[in-house]
């Protein structure tokens, strides 16, 4: 789980990079971004907003260009709260060529 997810800053950008990187090479999963956790168990969920294809368009560009090799596969999915706004869901599956870095 992450809380929040922060582009726009270079510390967020990288952060969220290592994230993915961790991911891909543990094996497929899943990293979901707009929920708190408190040791370990939720706690509560952080709604976003915004452009959703945009935001697509972003975390693809973003993780193509600044991982090697670039992952393939990986999708963005929107989930929708009942209390207004989504979180994110980003599908890593599986790879075999382990292992990813940062560029």
């Amino acid at each position: 789980f992450k809380a929040r997810l922060n582009l726009d800053e270079q510390r967020g950008k990288s952060n969220f990079i290592d994230d993915v990187v961790a991911f891909l090479n543990a094996g497929p999963g899943y990293l979901i971004v707009g929920v708190h956790e408190k040791k370990g168990a939720f706690e509560r969920f952080e709604a976003m907003d915004g452009d959703r294809d945009a935001m697509q368009r972003r975390i693809t560009s973003i993780l193509q260009d600044n991982i090697d090799p670039k992952p393939l596969g990986v999708r963005a999915e929107f989930l929708e709260l009942d209390t207004g706004g989504f979180i994110l869901c980003l599908d890593l599956p599986d790879h075999r060529l382990r292992p990813y870095q940062n560029k």
